[in-house]
């Protein structure tokens, strides 16, 4: 496609890269997050294991087969507070409501830190999100031991 097509099309740069950030934002994500909320954290997680397990394996599946895109929109997030404040927005109240449910009852059942959820949540993305930064932004590879080793160190971070 020609450039002047695109700027036909789009009017600039940040035309273009708005029309691939908004679906994934308007559409994608609330999908995305509705399923994890309905299937996901809807059944009650018996170990630590399977609550790892479960967040962590999809998400960087996800990520892997969809590198590109989850790239750009990443740059955004991070670069644009229009962004993630859309994205935050769309965050139902379902969704922190079954975190924190699960969250709990792992740790009543003996299976996680004696933290706060909040404390448990960041760490958890920040080691996801470490391995996603490796994988998108350094070339690291994010093969299926990859994976596995993630859900691993993620259940030694959580261990009580």
């Amino acid at each position: 496609m020609a450039e002047g097509n695109i700027f036909a099309r789009f009017g600039s740069k940040r035309g273009l890269l708005n029309a691939i950030i908004q679906p994934v934002a308007h559409r994608i994500f609330p999908v995305a997050v509705s399923d994890l909320v309905d299937r996901e954290l809807a059944s009650p997680f018996q170990t630590r294991h399977d609550f790892c397990e479960s967040l962590i394996r999809r998400r960087l599946q996800m990520l892997r087969d969809n590198a590109a895109l989850v790239k750009v929109f990443i740059t955004e997030l991070l670069n644009q507070a229009t962004v993630r404040q859309q994205l935050v927005a769309q965050l139902p109240e379902a969704y922190w409501e079954a975190l924190d449910e699960a969250l709990d009852r792992l740790r009543a059942n003996g299976e996680l830190v004696a933290w706060s959820n909040h404390t448990v949540l960041k760490y958890l993305w920040s080691l996801v999100g470490g391995v996603a930064a490796s994988f998108l932004y350094f070339n690291q590879p994010l093969t299926d031991e990859t994976i596995n080793n993630t859900i691993t160190a993620a259940e030694k971070v959580l261990a009580p």
